[in-house]
């Protein structure tokens, strides 16, 4: 509880001379204040009959206080519960009305949605009533608290209530037997009696008690002279006026016959000029005639009560916190001294003033609206936050205002909370610091940016202006390295990193085991050596801060030391130094963190370049220049590939993969780049080839996605072959201008559900140059069909410059296309190809019939062209053994047409293709001493630098590659004398013959 709140215990327990009925509505209404009652109510216990009685209410209309004046235990109400249970209850629950006809729905509906919190009265243990305040919503349990202790204090004076009950006094203030009276205050009675007062005669007669009353004002017995100007002459010349227009309004008012009562209270003097207080009660009598014709009721002594009433406003006026009075014109009419000194907010400390005319700051806060809400209230607190900001919109002040209306009145509480909202709003503001440290370290990659995030966010948080770092290394974890240093003159960190000493423990400035916080003048005391040093720092206050990361079995690694410091003299309370120990924290799992992303970055940057091929092989007809461009993040995972294929053909690729980065995209973007390379090698359909990708990747890409363009290009034809799987198209260029993007269908990336994907052919002229990235070729880097202008103006230059070879200019080329490609979010390969023709005299194919004279024909036809193209002679033999092999195999198992033959002159490899229309594929086979089969292919593969089969859409080729250099000459078999092979003789050793 507040000061406010001790207040009014406080005053609760010192009031005197209150009735019953007035002392537990002021308990209530203290009540309602302290929880922003909308309404409250005090029951008191019939013993006899198990019941709790209303007894007193504040801020309720008559309608909801008969909804409660009487509660029955069987009830399961808030005031029920606390009277069974003994503590504080909170409950939604309304009784249940004796007559439902009675109850007035429009009056109470509204009032029912609210919850009662009730806390029991217990004086010297036993419960004599409860006291409730009716809530919006449930309260808290430190509100709940808050009640009991006032119903505590509340039950406490309650025995010293002083007006009577008629029925005599309170049963929980009877004696039982010879059992001591509950309470053993004398009661101090108010002096009360009866009058009446004859309209036609003019007497006014009194009783004994009655005269006694005014006896304590004023009007001795002796001196009463039964005559009404006598004991209005003592009446205070202040509160001659309002009685007199009281009088004349009661004689006057038509509802007299009906019981109207007139009370009124007012001060009066007695012979020495002393003040006394007296409060009458008067009922009018009119005769048959509705003529006024007497006035009778009761005069009593409140001077005590008023003095208790005046005390009570001299506490309020020495009361801490501003309060003030507004009248219905919403000017001040009262203020205490708090409220006149109030120099933050100005409206309140002048009488006579609106406060939001003076101050137009409290009506942009809502305070007019406050007030009409406390007006309209019914008694009950309302609860407002002021704020008020200086010049330079600061926050000057903050209050919490609880207003309640007072009949035409609103008083209004004013508590300062500046304090408490500025510590908020630095807590909050810390909070958010030390969260945004939190998040910009954990997104840095690389240690340099671990400092950078450290230097601008945690000096701010302790308002410190010196900042150094240092790492801790070796086997001893005696070897310092300076990482960074702010605040310092220059060489300052580095000098404090040099100078230590070995006798001393621990041995320099950063070498604790705990965090210590010290002054320059410590430090000097601590390490001599460093005194001097430390004072040309300029700096005055050190928090000195090991770099730990790990914990628990595998215990803890000190990876460095932190030191921060002022310029100026600071003892960083327990708060700060949390802070800073959260900070260091932070700070060396970040860099734990970035130095072993640096150290496998560096071992992943090292595979990939160990993985990309640093020189494309040559290709026929083809000229390929290749660059890599790592992006923003620096990953590895972009590759390129060019697979020679046989028959003068090519497989261009280019692929990515799309994971976290790091050394374990590298090892997957390893694996996949070998798988792919490898099944191109076996020369399968491309739409097969992309299957088969497929499903590798799945097997061993682990969550990675793959991108994943393969170009097959056909240089004796100009065929282009195209699939795509979630890889950018690339771009063509024609020799004779005009770049395009190629119309690509682009399926899913691999790793996913087998899919067949998609595959472009077209024609393309020769000359024509093709670029592929995986970064995409539009502005962008998507995988738009929109070629970047810039880039498609130098394309087509370079496509349309003439050249003495294919792959002249190609390497400058790219070099210009990766510098576009710089800055790209992602990893980058580009691969550029030159795509020309074999020539045509280069080509030879001849058709034969499916039979065993095509053997002969054949090796005929290959020698002839052989020394046609002028081709090495050392190959001819190779060469004819491989035809007549070739022929007779289909001749003699093939046994299907259609039958060619085509030979390709690749300067200076030599490679024969032969063809026939049955699907299965040769093998070579371990041969046995006395096996016939199988030699032919042996005697190739002998002698061949590469064979393999095609296969094609009726049928396949099998193909023989020949290279001049370190092949061999041929078996020893068949040869004469001369060295000279008997080809006929081989044929017939194989079985095959032109007879046949």
């Amino acid at each position: 509880m507040g000061g406010a709140d001790d207040l009014r215990l406080r005053v609760l327990s010192g009031v005197e001379g209150l009735g019953e009925a007035e002392y537990l509505r002021l308990a209530v209404q203290q009540a309602m204040a302290s929880v922003a009652g909308l309404g409250g109510f005090a029951h008191l216990r019939e013993p006899e009959e198990q019941a709790l009685r209303l007894e007193a209410a504040s801020g309720l209309p008559a309608a909801v206080c008969r909804r409660w004046e009487r509660l029955t235990d069987r009830e399961e109400t808030a005031p029920v519960q606390a009277a069974r249970e003994g503590y504080a209850v909170w409950a939604p629950t309304w009784p249940t009305p004796a007559d439902v006809e009675d109850i007035d729905s429009t009056g109470t509906a509204d009032w029912e949605e609210l919850g009662v919190l009730s806390a029991p009265l217990r004086v010297d243990g036993v419960l004599v009533g409860t006291l409730s305040v009716l809530t919006a919503a449930e309260t808290s349990g430190e509100e709940r608290a808050g009640v009991e202790r006032l119903a505590e204090a509340a039950a406490w004076g309650l025995p010293g209530t002083e007006m009577p009950r008629l029925s005599g006094p309170p049963w929980w203030q009877e004696g039982s037997g010879t059992q001591r009276p509950l309470t053993d205050n004398t009661r101090i009675e108010t002096p009360m009696g009866t009058w009446d007062w004859d309209l036609r005669t003019g007497k006014v007669q009194m009783d004994a008690a009655s005269a006694r009353a005014l006896g304590h004002t004023g009007v001795a017995p002796p001196v009463w002279d039964q005559r009404l100007e006598t004991w209005l002459s003592h009446i205070h010349e202040d509160d001659r006026s309002e009685v007199d227009r009281e009088m004349r309004r009661a004689l006057a008012e038509d509802d007299a016959a009906a019981g109207h009562v007139s009370a009124i209270v007012y001060r009066v003097r007695d012979a020495q000029e002393r003040i006394g207080w007296v409060q009458t009660l008067a009922w009018i009598w009119r005769d048959e005639h509705g003529e006024v014709v007497r006035a009778f009721g009761t005069a009593a002594d409140v001077t005590g009560q008023q003095n208790r009433l005046q005390f009570l406003a001299l506490q309020q006026e020495r009361h801490p916190d501003p309060m003030c009075a507004l009248g219905p014109d919403d000017r001040v009419v009262w203020n205490n001294r708090a409220a006149r000194h109030l120099t933050a907010v100005r409206g309140f400390g002048v009488v006579g003033e609106i406060p939001w005319l003076a101050d137009p700051r409290l009506e942009e806060q809502g305070l007019p609206n406050m007030l009409r809400f406390a007006r309209t209230a019914g008694g009950a607190a309302v609860q407002h936050e002021v704020e008020v900001e200086d010049p330079q919109g600061q926050m000057a002040a903050a209050y919490t205002v609880r207003a309640f209306s007072a009949g035409e009145h609103v008083v209004m509480q004013m508590v300062d909370v500046t304090a408490h909202r500025r510590a908020e709003r630095t807590a909050v503001g810390r909070a958010r610091q030390v969260e945004r440290l939190r998040s910009e370290m954990a997104a840095a990659l690389h240690a340099a940016d671990v400092l950078d995030v450290v230097t601008r966010h945690a000096l701010p948080l302790v308002d410190a202006d010196g900042l150094l770092i240092c790492r801790v290394s070796g086997r001893e974890r005696d070897e310092r390295t300076l990482l960074g240093e702010v605040g310092y003159p220059a060489g300052w960190g580095r000098a404090l990193l040099d100078r230590d000493d070995p006798a001393l423990q621990p041995r320099t400035l950063l070498d604790d085991e705990t965090p210590r916080f010290v002054t320059s003048a410590e430090i000097g005391d601590l390490w001599p050596h460093l005194a001097r040093l430390v004072q040309q720092s300029g700096h005055q206050a050190w928090a000195l801060l090991p770099l730990d990361v790990g914990g628990g079995s595998a215990g803890r690694e000190r990876v460095g030391h932190l030191a921060v410091s002022w310029s100026r003299e600071r003892d960083p309370g327990p708060e700060e130094r949390t802070l800073l120990v959260t900070v260091s924290g932070l700070l060396a799992q970040a860099l734990a963190r970035a130095w072993a992303y640096d150290r496998e970055h560096a071992r992943a940057q090292e595979l990939r370049r160990s993985l990309q091929p640093t020189i494309l092989p040559d290709v026929p007809a083809v000229a390929t220049a290749a660059r890599h461009r790592p992006g923003q993040a620096d990953e590895p995972s972009a590759w390129y590939d060019a697979i020679p294929l046989p028959g003068g053909r090519v497989a261009l690729i280019s692929g990515a993969i799309t994971g976290p980065g790091g050394l374990r995209t590298a090892v997957t973007m390893s694996r996949v780049r070998t798988a792919v390379a490898t099944l191109a090698r076996e020369d399968h359909p491309l739409r097969e080839l992309m299957v088969l990708v497929n499903e590798s990747v799945a097997r061993q890409a682990d969550d990675a996605g793959v991108m994943l363009l393969v170009a097959a290009y056909d240089a004796t034809t100009g065929h282009l072959e195209m699939a795509s799987a979630g890889h950018p198209p690339p771009a063509l260029t024609a020799p004779g201008g005009g770049s395009r993007v190629c119309d690509l269908p682009i399926g899913p990336p691999l790793g996913g559900r087998t899919l067949p994907y998609e595959v472009s052919e077209q024609q393309v002229p020769a000359g024509t140059l093709m670029t592929v990235s995986t970064a995409g070729l539009a502005a962008d880097g998507s995988n738009a069909r929109h070629l970047d202008e810039a880039m498609a103006r130098r394309l087509e230059r370079a496509a349309a410059e003439s050249r003495p070879d294919p792959g002249s200019g190609l390497e400058t080329l790219a070099d210009e296309v990766a510098a576009d490609l710089d800055g790209r979010q992602r990893d980058a390969a580009l691969l550029l190809a030159r795509l020309d023709r074999v020539p045509d005299d280069h080509i030879v194919r001849w058709d034969l019939p499916l039979d065993a004279a095509s053997a002969s024909r054949g090796r005929d036809l290959a020698v002839e062209q052989m020394r046609r193209w002028h081709a090495a002679e050392e190959m001819e033999w190779s060469v004819q053994l491989a035809v007549s092999e070739l022929l007779g195999n289909v001749v003699r198992h093939a046994h299907a047409g259609p039958l060619w033959v085509r030979m390709l002159y690749l300067n200076p490899v030599v490679v024969i293709q032969v063809h026939d229309g049955s699907r299965s594929s040769p093998h070579m086979q371990p041969l046995q001493l006395m096996d016939e089969n199988g030699r032919g292919l042996l005697m190739i593969g002998k002698t061949a630098a590469a064979w393999g089969t095609h296969q094609t859409h009726d049928g396949k080729w099998i193909w023989v590659e020949f290279h001049p250099d370190g092949v061999p000459r041929g078996p020893a078999i068949g040869v004469d004398d001369g060295g000279a092979v008997d080809l006929d003789e081989l044929e017939r050793s194989l079985g095959v013959s032109e007879e046949e």
